[in-house]
């Protein structure tokens, strides 16, 4: 499993690619080791890209990872497009859609073009490439 992420303070948009095969645990720890980014504060938008990622979670875990997400994120309002493009991640997403917290601010997509235009940020594709993500590998 492997995340990339950055944090354009200009933009408040963080950035994620999540790739790999990932279990409930990891991906609670790639979220520990992220909010403690001292940048982590610094955004109101996030783009998820989980396109070439697998699930292993539990209908349970996505649960109990909404919690774990809305408490360290309680303090503000963040709008967050995921892209995913597996039945399972795009099923998955969906379940966050649909916890009340989240269900104003964050939106499933299968293309780049989507997330953008409801983010309502300037990104490319390219910029998924840069150079500068930060990379947490397990």
């Amino acid at each position: 499993m492997k995340l990339k992420y950055k944090i354009y303070p200009k933009k408040k948009l963080l950035v994620e690619i999540i790739s790999g095969t990932f279990n409930f645990t990891e991906l609670k720890t790639l979220f520990e080791k992220l909010s403690a980014d001292e940048q982590f504060m610094q955004f109101d938008k996030v783009l998820t890209n989980v396109a070439q990622a697998k699930f292993k979670i539990s209908i349970f875990e996505v649960n109990e990872y909404i919690k774990f997400v809305k408490n360290m994120t309680k303090e503000r309002e963040v709008k967050w497009g995921i892209i995913t493009s597996k039945p399972k991640a795009t099923a998955l997403s969906m379940l966050i859609t649909f916890d009340p917290f989240f269900r104003k601010n964050t939106k499933v997509f299968s293309t780049l073009e989507a997330s953008i235009k409801f983010l309502n940020i300037d990104f490319e594709k390219e910029n998924f490439l840069e150079n500068d993500y930060i990379i947490i590998d397990f």
